[in-house]
């Protein structure tokens, strides 16, 4: 049996759902135990390549040597 494949408004919608419980005062040990929310984030990091994560953590503000994501 395969994984679920989200959509990428479907990840925004499991984050946004994450955001929400945890302003409302629910603990982030209680959030990340939302179902499907960790598959949702595997796949939204799919469609990043290491370039653009290595251009994000740069952008952010971290050396570039720290940058690697090889």
């Amino acid at each position: 049996m395969g994984t679920k494949r989200h959509k990428p408004e479907d990840v925004v919608a499991k984050l946004r759902q994450a955001d929400v419980l945890i302003a409302q005062g629910q603990s982030v040990a209680d959030v990340i135990r939302v179902p499907d929310l960790w598959n949702a984030i595997r796949q939204a990091l799919a469609y990043f390549t290491a370039e653009d994560c290595r251009n994000s953590l740069t952008a952010a503000g971290y050396e570039t040597d720290l940058a690697v994501a090889t």
